[in-house]
């Protein structure tokens, strides 16, 4: 299987409705990352949430994010557990010019 770089989410405005950025995943090995930028002192506050059903969904200590910096910050994790679906929130984000991106890379190594 190829690795996969997706973007989940590119936002200047929090997002807090459940219809966003819905993914299947087919593979354990998967990493994401969180990276916000802006002009000066930025801060956000990311969630990025998992799911089998599509239905139920859940975070962790590893996939919350509370990010903040000097005009730009990123922090990430590896899961190697296998989810049919993931999804972002962006709960706040904080700054001139902010903006959020979110992206995630799945896939095993050639």
């Amino acid at each position: 299987m190829n690795r996969v770089l997706s973007k989940l989410v590119e936002t200047s405005t929090p997002i807090t409705t459940t219809a966003i950025a819905l993914y299947n995943i087919d593979t354990r090995e998967t990493s994401y990352q969180v990276t916000i930028t802006g002009d000066g002192a930025v801060s956000g506050q990311v969630y990025i949430e998992v799911s089998n059903d599509n239905v139920g969904w859940m975070s962790d200590v590893n996939s919350v994010f509370n990010l903040s910096g000097t005009n730009n910050v990123s922090s990430g994790f590896v899961s190697n557990v296998s989810w049919g679906y993931a999804r972002v929130r962006v709960v706040s984000l904080t700054g001139t010019n902010v903006s959020c991106t979110v992206t995630m890379l799945s896939g095993r190594r050639l």
